[in-house]
């Protein structure tokens, strides 16, 4: 394994899992932090596939709008919490069934249609501008 590669995966690793903290997180801030990781990391896989310009442009655009999330999330959460209500678990559940149900659909997909075969490579150095 190069250092490409590694890099790569440590990239996808970041992702994935600032991924899932966003989404699972109860704190609006937490998650807006977790999000600032995913898009970040999206930069970085920019920046090692040569593509500086977008790399910064993620990085400045997104940064952005980070910002101003948290002002938003600020603002808007500063009064009282509410209750939960008592169906957060059938919610829970209709979303466990809806991710099953949407897991497998990407699966029939790449099943039937055999993208796995494909292998891509690292770009080479003729190919980048």
């Amino acid at each position: 394994m190069n250092a490409y590669n590694l890099m790569f995966v440590i990239l996808a690793v970041l992702i994935m899992c600032s991924s899932v903290a966003t989404v699972v997180t109860k704190s609006i801030i937490r998650a807006a932090t977790y999000l600032l990781f995913v898009l970040l990391g999206t930069a970085g896989l920019y920046f090692l596939l040569g593509y500086t310009f977008l790399g910064s442009v993620q990085i400045m655009v997104y940064a952005g709008g980070i910002i101003v999330l948290y002002v938003f999330s600020i603002l808007l959460t500063s009064g009282r919490q509410e209750e939960l209500s008592s169906s957060r678990r059938y919610k829970t559940l209709g979303a466990l069934l809806l991710s099953v149900v949407g897991c497998g659909v990407v699966g029939a997909i790449f099943w039937l249609h055999g993208f796995g075969d494909k292998i891509l490579s690292a770009p080479s150095e003729a190919d980048t501008p």
